[in-house]
């Protein structure tokens, strides 16, 4: 059009709309670079001379931005005080939190009867946080409709239904019907099939009766059309019970279980439907709807009061946020509404007159309040159509943002083909793809017409909506993307070994990092090729060519980072969470916190244990047991003034100091000069800065002194404020992620969310988290809304205390629900469609072999597409896209499994190598080395011996269990220290070689003496001794501890009783059974306490404290005074015990000190019981 040499316009008289900045700059910067071009081949052309100087001021820009010119411009026409600014979301939660508790705090003055009434009905826990929360939610929907208010008017008219009859007319009903009749409608089909399979040779034929009694009820089931005679239906529906098979009739059992399958698969659709739609009389729906009526009115009452209020709010702190920015834009262009009948005002018929065109970039992505901004600026009322829209439903991904992309298909639906009729309204199929290779299309067009449909994703994956290739690759000759590729991640082979326990002890996302990471490094390794657009050639792939997208990036990018980095593959991951917990971000904050108020023990303590005042744990645990009973600030300061440590006194008086000389700089110093003060003053910057990961934690404080001048720059101020401020930041869950360090350059893997990686493309994609469930938590809570079926609450009788859903909520819930899977399809197709060559797709399924069998079985043979039933309960991406590999026609696609066992395997098969590796550099010849010189110094350097290496070699930490090995014992009492009876010699030992491949891995372990001694003390632990009078109480207690799951039958069945009901004859137990009526027993203690050194069982003079760790079996209190028990379960030979009390002696005595040291009481007496000689032991 600018540059149409018939009629050229303008380029500012297009109104070129987007929905973000970088797109709107990055579309201007392409328009000006093609007028450049074109002023080249004419450089006297005056109009694209004009063009060229009006492109900078042209309207290419974001919605937002459009309105904000419109009250720039117009702010008069609504008496709007053009000093007005836009406020941050910070401040305006911060707002709507004042208001809110504000508006409820005047409603309890009050005490009006129906408020009351409402918040006894529906408030959680102590607080109005749920009340708050239903209010703001309403509101929020109500402001993504051009009139908020009247959409809340109309809410409150939907509950005015007046009898049955008219709740079978209401929108949410309609739906509820559609809903049921479509999980019903391929029913039927699986019962035929299952008659079908009785009837097969060796057939369950016995079945066939009741089985097709199925099919007749499930038949006219889904011929029903409303709600009152599908609940007269399902009020009468009886099952018919199966007949007996013997194996005299010689059925074939896969036939039968296959039939039993199927019946089971429709009889539990039918049955969850007439729990959760008709568990009630239609009467009892239609009351408990209208007993939340006058509940529900309250509440919407309170959001049109809060509307209002906010308002107000906002106009006298002179602000105004983006969703202002579009209502005030609407008011200022159309003057006047009733209905759908609206009046626009001269502004809007000047702005129509002179936009000639007006082009929206990601129209799916449309709200409401947008469509009616930019009709009314239009020449469409005129009847001069002039509105160019671009996008693709298909990627409408922002419904939490209440985006509407029916708006979309309402045009795709209506508008005709181009140039096929003579209507203005005309509609343009883009259909090449100019990005992504014809494996990567046909894998993705493959998935989509199988499960995108219109009832789900809102669309149809037809042959208009499919994709076609429009790239040209030329041919490579090998290692080239020729297929995509789905590896399966399982726990099928599951490692029994304790052992190896903490090495095998990984979480699902973990594991399937590492297969990602195996995947990727096999890819560098083979040279796996890209084409490279820019050298027209292929080349081998380098890590930044390589995305990993996840649908949730918090937590998962981490643990990914985390396992690409330690497998050597540089990777970088932009997180929208962890600032806050990010530590030297906390020691800051909790700095501010005592400032402002000292008396807050965690920040206060947090602060004193940080390095800026650096004081140890145990002269933290010196100020509590000073005085145990006070609060923290309570006990610093009685340490400071009476303690008997000078230095720490000094540490504490120097904190004090500190603190007083910060809070009297308070009123004449902003709050990030005073973030600056405190980190120069006590060189916390600098001491990051040496930090693991220093330059980003550098970076994180950087960025909190940037926040804490934005705060500077609103309508609250002080500390106290700045601090709530952050607070809120919490409780809404607004986190900036950490100070993103720029990875311009990196050669390295990106890892995103989808949502970010929407409009990018890149060489290879990896879509992970395949497995993950989705979040469907918006459809759970006592009240919740949609914006077109609007509220659904729970029926509450605050008389009898009883709750229960409406048929309303669960419609509502349902629609929610579909709508956020049909969201989830939409995701999954902007991730698989964001691959140029080479797609991959992950995921953890647990047992595998059953769910491919589930997914093969459920596959509908009457049609190429998932049936609606297995669509909608799906659960995970591969939910949807397992069932595709099943269909007919399926692609050739690679696919693999990881499991638990391979990837241990793979680690031992490592190690090997590596020992393997070393012992050929041990046995190198050194004589190969010709230079003497040279050989000389190596040898020095290989010989060298660290002065202080035994210093160097005391682990920071011992369990008692590793010390008791370390005393001085004779080969004899080491050899006995073994738990099994051995009857092998040393010789054979030594003859035995070490197998390569580990027992774990050989096939079933046998239980060992390590497990057994784990149950008998999980026993003793679990054992309520009060309740053991005699030998049949205790096998009355490991009943319960059955019934309880705190052991299996399995591991009963494995205790020797008579070990235990021995312990129980002693005097001991006798005594701890009087302790545990007392509740002076105590069980399963956990200790660490520091010892020197040099008194332990080890090479060393250096007096450096040492943790010593460990776990007290038991131990009770007598006359303030302790009594120590520990059990064994050691074999032990004849004349044997002397050895055993030997071994066990040093254990036994870090107990009592540790006991003697946490309690300040002396122990009396210690005590071994041997379960193996079922004897007590004085030591």
């Amino acid at each position: 059009m600018v540059i149409d040499d018939k009629r050229p316009i303008d380029i500012d008289r297009l109104l070129i709309v987007t929905f973000t900045k970088a797109a709107a700059s990055e579309m201007r910067e392409r328009i000006e670079k093609a007028l450049e071009r074109k002023l080249m081949e004419n450089p006297d052309n005056l109009h694209l001379q004009k063009q060229m100087t009006l492109v900078h001021s042209a309207q290419i820009t974001t919605i937002h931005s459009f309105c904000k010119s419109i009250i720039q411009n117009y702010f008069s026409v609504i008496e709007l005080d053009p000093s007005v600014r836009l406020v941050d979301e910070v401040e305006l939660q911060l707002l709507k939190a004042d208001v809110v508790s504000e508006l409820l705090e005047e409603e309890y003055d009050k005490e009006s009867e129906e408020f009351l009434h409402f918040i006894e009905a529906y408030s959680t826990g102590k607080t109005d946080e749920g009340i708050e929360k239903f209010i703001l939610q309403l509101y929020n929907f109500s402001i993504s409709y051009p009139w908020p208010k009247e959409w809340l008017e109309e809410q409150k008219n939907s509950f005015d239904v007046s009898s049955v009859e008219a709740m079978e007319k209401t929108e949410w009903m309609k739906f509820l019907v559609d809903y049921i009749c479509s999980m019903l409608e391929s029913l039927p089909e699986k019962a035929a099939y299952a008659m079908e399979l009785c009837k097969e040779p060796s057939g369950p034929l016995a079945y066939y009766s009741a089985v097709e009694s199925d099919y007749q009820i499930l038949k006219s089931l889904a011929e029903k059309k409303t709600y009152q005679e599908l609940y007269e239906s399902f009020e009468s529906l009886e099952w018919e019970k199966l007949k007996r098979i013997s194996k005299k009739d010689e059925v074939d059992e896969e036939l039968q279980e296959e039939v039993k399958a199927i019946r089971k698969e429709v009889k539990g659709v039918v049955d969850d439907i007439r729990k959760k739609y008709f568990y009630q009389s239609v009467q009892e729906m239609f009351e408990d709807l209208v007993n939340t009526k006058e509940d529900m009115c309250v509440l919407l009452d309170l959001a049109m009061n809060f509307y209002d209020r906010f308002q107000e709010k906002k106009m006298e702190k002179k602000v105004m946020d983006f969703n202002d920015l579009e209502h005030y834009a609407l008011n200022i262009l159309i003057s006047n509404h009733d209905g759908e009948n609206i009046t626009y005002s001269e502004v809007a018929n000047e702005l129509s007159q002179y936009y000639e065109e007006i082009m929206i970039d990601e129209y799916q992505d449309s709200n409401n309040v947008q469509e009616l901004l930019l009709t009314s600026v239009s020449k469409i009322r005129f009847g001069k159509p002039n509105v160019f829209m671009v996008g693709d439903v298909k990627q409408s991904i922002y419904e939490f943002r209440l985006a509407r992309p029916e708006l979309f298909m309402e045009k795709l639906k209506t508008y005709q083909p181009w140039k096929e009729g003579d209507s203005p309204y005309q509609r343009i199929d883009l259909r090449k793809n100019f990005r992504s290779r014809g494996v990567v299309l046909d894998f993705t067009n493959f998935i989509f017409r199988q499960i995108m449909q219109d009832k789900l994703g809102k669309v149809e994956y037809d042959e208009d909506a499919a994709l076609y290739l429009g790239a040209n690759y030329p041919e490579a000759e090998e290692n080239y993307a020729k297929s995509t590729e789905v590896i399966f991640i399982t726990d099928e082979e599951e490692i029994e070994t304790e052992e190896l326990d903490e090495t095998v002890e990984e979480s699902q996302r973990e594991l399937e990092a590492r297969a990602v990471a195996e995947r990727i490094q096999s890819m560098m390794d083979e040279g796996f090729k890209v084409f490279d657009g820019d050298l027209q050639e292929y080349r081998p792939v380098r890590y930044s060519d390589i995305v990993i997208l996840l649908r949730t990036v918090s937590g998962w990018s981490e643990d990914f980072v985390t396992v690409l980095t330690g497998e050597g593959i540089p990777a970088v991951s932009d997180t929208q969470s962890g600032y806050f917990s990010a530590i030297e971000v906390k020691t800051v904050l909790n700095m501010l916190h005592v400032i402002d108020n000292p008396k807050q023990d965690i920040p206060l303590a947090a602060v004193l244990h940080s390095p800026m005042f650096d004081l140890s744990s145990e002269e933290m645990g010196k100020i509590r047991a000073k005085d145990k009973t006070d609060d923290f600030y309570d006990a610093v300061i009685s340490y400071m003034e009476n303690g008997e440590d000078d230095v720490l006194k000094s540490k504490i008086q120097i904190f004090f100091q500190k603190i007083e000389q910060y809070r009297r700089m308070l009123p004449y110093t902003s709050i990030q000069q005073m973030i600056e003060h405190i980190l120069k003053d006590t060189g916390y910057y600098e001491y990051v800065s040496v930090m693991p990961a220093g330059e980003q934690r550098m970076a994180n404080l950087d960025m909190l002194l940037q926040k804490a001048q934005d705060f500077e720059a609103t309508s609250y101020k002080g500390l106290f404020q700045f601090n709530r401020y952050i607070e809120r930041l919490h409780k809404y869950n607004i986190d900036f992620g950490e100070a993103f360090l720029s990875d311009d350059g990196m050669d390295a893997v990106r890892i995103m969310s989808i949502h970010k990686s929407k409009g990018l493309e890149f060489p290879v994609v990896f879509v992970s988290g395949m497995g993950k469930q989705f979040n469907l938590q918006d459809a759970r809570s006592k009240l919740i809304v949609h914006e077109d079926l609007g509220l659904g609450a729970d029926f509450i009788d605050v008389d009898i205390r009883l709750k229960k859903p409406t048929l309303r909520k669960r419609a509502i819930q349902k629609k929610i629900a579909l709508e956020s899977l049909g969201e989830e399809l939409r995701v999954l197709y902007v991730a698989l469609t964001r691959a140029k060559e080479k797609l991959i797709l992950t995921g953890f399924v647990k047992k595998l072999e059953d769910t491919l069998m589930k997914w093969e079985k459920s596959k509908d043979r009457q049609s190429e597409q998932v049936s609606y039933l297995d669509l909608s309960s799906a659960a995970s991406y591969f939910g949807w896209v397992g069932r595709c590999l099943f269909y007919p026609n399926s692609l050739p696609t690679e696919i693999t499994k990881r499991s638990w066992h391979q990837f241990i395997l793979s680690e031992a098969e490592k190690a090997v190598e590596y020992q393997f590796d070393k012992q050929a550099l041990v046995e190198w010849d050194a004589k190969q080395v010709y230079d003497e010189k040279i050989r000389t110094q190596i040898q020095k350097h290989l010989s060298f011996v660290y002065p202080f290496g035994l210093e160097q070699e005391i682990p920071a930490k011992f369990s008692v269990s590793e010390l008791k090995s370390k005393f001085g014992q004779d080969e004899d009492a080491k050899a006995f220290i073994l738990e099994e009876k051995s009857t092998e010699s040393e010789d054979s030992e030594e003859k035995k070689s070490i197998p390569i491949i580990p027992n774990f891995m050989q096939g079933e372990v046998e239980e060992t003496p390590t497990a057994r001694g784990i149950l008998y003390h999980k026993v003793m632990q679990e054992l309520q001794f009060e309740f053991i009078e005699k030998k049949e109480d205790v096998e009355k207690e490991l009943d319960r501890l059955v019934e309880k799951n705190l052991i299996t039958t399995v591991q009963k069945d494995s205790l020797d009783l008579s070990k235990i009901e021995a312990f129980f004859d002693t005097e001991l137990a006798s005594q701890m059974k009087v302790a545990a009526v007392n509740k002076h027993l105590f069980r399963e203690k956990q200790f660490v306490m520091g010892v020197p050194a040099n008194t332990l069982p080890i090479e060393s003079n250096s007096d450096e404290l040492v943790l010593i760790q460990g776990i007290i079996d038991a131990y009770y209190e007598i006359e303030e005074e302790i009594v120590l028990v520990d059990y064994k379960t050691d074999y032990i030979p004849c004349g044997g015990e002397e050895e055993f009390v030997q071994k066990y002696s040093p254990q036994i005595e870090y107990y009592a000190l540790a006991l003697s040291k946490s309690l300040g009481k002396k122990v009396r007496s210690k005590y071994l019981y041997s379960f193996h000689l079922r004897k007590v032991i004085k030591i």
